[in-house]
């Protein structure tokens, strides 16, 4: 099987859908944030990122979203803006260029990702104002993601089941 990269933006349930698809898949599934995490020594990531700070965060979520590319088969979930990270967005153009991976961005509008992420309650990365700041961080990433040839699916109004559904369907049938 061709490796599955997810990205997207806060707000899409990146996590769940990325679990979901390598389930149906018959694969193992792995979030970049959540292994950050564990590797910073919690199971919480907001806590991971507020207790060592963004850039301790950031460098270790880099090293293992390389090594992921490198050694992981089967779905790795990159998070937001990791492909960002000029590294990693090199080994993933590597990768979907050479057909060994298919780069899936998962989008969703500002009203659904308030929804979702109720932005009234605290985040680190949202301080300030939550939806200038998650409209900025989607739109950049947006732009990277297009430029790394990722493959949209829109989860609005849609649950995570429906959306690794479709992401499962695309790959099966062969259409990504």
């Amino acid at each position: 099987m061709t490796d599955l990269l997810l990205v997207g933006p806060a707000g899409t349930d990146l996590p769940v859908v990325a679990r979901l698809a390598a389930e149906a898949l018959g694969v193992e599934s792995l979030s970049t944030q959540q292994a950050t995490a564990e590797a910073l020594g919690t199971q919480d990531v907001s806590l991971a990122y507020v207790t060592h700070g963004a850039e301790t965060f950031r460098a270790t979520e880099v090293r293992i979203a390389l090594d992921a590319l490198v050694a992981h088969r089967g779905v790795v979930d990159l998070g937001t803006s990791l492909v960002e990270d000029q590294e990693v967005a090199a080994a993933v153009r590597e990768h979907v260029g050479a057909g060994t991976a298919v780069l899936v961005q998962l989008t969703v509008s500002l009203a659904t990702a308030a929804e979702r992420l109720a932005f009234t309650a605290p985040r680190p990365v949202f301080l300030g104002n939550p939806r200038a700041q998650w409209t900025r961080l989607a739109q950049q990433a947006a732009a990277r993601y297009e430029e790394l040839g990722a493959v949209p699916v829109s989860t609005d109004q849609r649950s995570a089941e429906q959306v690794a559904h479709e992401i499962v369907t695309l790959i099966t049938e062969g259409q990504v």
